[in-house]
């Protein structure tokens, strides 16, 4: 199942504890909802387009995040930090800066613990490039480190 971010809105001047934002839930290439957080510390707000899809999702972020209490809220905080790399990214290869990228592969089951492959590559020199490079090696997640 591939989860997306689409029209991801930050909002700083409202954020108070947490982050203010609005975003549209992409499911396998298809809209499949709205998240949003008023920032004032509690938890995310959902509308999905119907129940099976709030609870395929749910049972997706558990999966992936392995949080117990609120998994939905975890993937969603993932997916936003991604965005936010992926824009930091943007702005050092505009200053011309080299970038290093962490691509991670998994997760695998390997004796009931979960593990991910991790592999770096520096001097990416271009932000298609980090999503060309993400796409090729299969990587469910992948971030800047430098």
């Amino acid at each position: 199942m591939k989860v997306e971010l689409k029209k991801f809105k930050p909002h700083q001047d409202l954020s108070e504890e947490t982050l203010c934002f609005s975003a549209h839930i992409w499911i396998d290439g298809k809209p499949a909802g709205h998240v949003r957080n008023r920032g004032h510390g509690g938890s995310h707000d959902y509308d999905f387009t119907d129940p099976e899809t709030r609870r395929t999702f749910e049972t997706h972020a558990r999966k992936i995040t392995g949080e117990a209490f609120d998994p939905m809220d975890d993937l969603i905080d993932r997916l936003i930090q991604g965005l936010e790399e992926v824009s930091i990214v943007k702005a050092n290869i505009r200053k011309g800066f080299l970038v290093t990228v962490l691509i991670q592969k998994g997760p695998y089951d390997i004796n009931g613990k979960t593990f991910y492959k991790d592999e770096y590559y520096v001097g990416i020199p271009h932000v298609k490039h980090v999503e060309a490079l993400a796409k090729k090696h299969r990587a469910d997640q992948y971030r800047v480190v430098s």
